[in-house]
């Protein structure tokens, strides 16, 4: 009646294999999800990337349009400083000269590089040491705003002159 040998291999479940897999498709799954994870995560990355360089390109376009507003600022102040018609001092608290016009070069007959490398009090006459010291003191410690005085100037030649002398204080930060 049935000329065909059946295998009765072929229809006997096996639980081992059928485990395996669905061992073997879970981690298919996994692998692909961890995948697919990875590549939003690098693709989120390559947003905030590119977000940062674009904030840091504006920050830096910034930058330069602030250093050449500065640029052109500090160069009308020194030629306004060079060209003004009254001798002007720029010292420190201790009386050290960091900057002069031409002018004030011109009033002492020192030059430039000179006057750079001396003390304002290398060039003030003595006349009146305890009351101006007083008056220098108060503005060097904010007490007031600026003084204004009239003193005697040493030149070069030895000559003296006079001038009058107005100070304000300016603290850098």
């Amino acid at each position: 009646i049935i000329s065909e040998k059946v295998d009765i291999e072929d229809h006997i479940f096996d639980y081992g294999k059928i485990q395996e897999k669905k061992i073997a498709r879970k981690a298919y799954y996994y692998q692909t999800a961890t995948a697919f994870l990875i590549v939003i995560i690098i693709i989120a990355y390559i947003f905030y990337v590119t977000k940062k360089n674009a904030d840091l390109k504006d920050e830096i376009i910034y930058r330069k349009k602030v250093e050449e507003r500065t640029k052109r600022n500090n160069e009308r102040y020194q030629t306004l400083f060079d060209s003004f018609f009254l001798g002007i001092t720029v010292t420190n608290g201790k009386g050290e000269i960091l900057q002069v016009n031409n002018k004030w070069s011109e009033m002492t007959g020192f030059t430039i590089d000179e006057l750079l490398n001396m003390n304002i009090f290398d060039i003030v006459d003595d006349a009146k040491p305890n009351m101006e010291n007083f008056k220098f003191n108060e503005l060097r410690d904010g007490k007031v705003k600026s003084i204004d005085l009239e003193r005697r100037y040493h030149r070069k030649d030895g000559k003296r002159f006079w001038g009058n002398l107005f100070m304000t204080s300016i603290i850098d930060p």
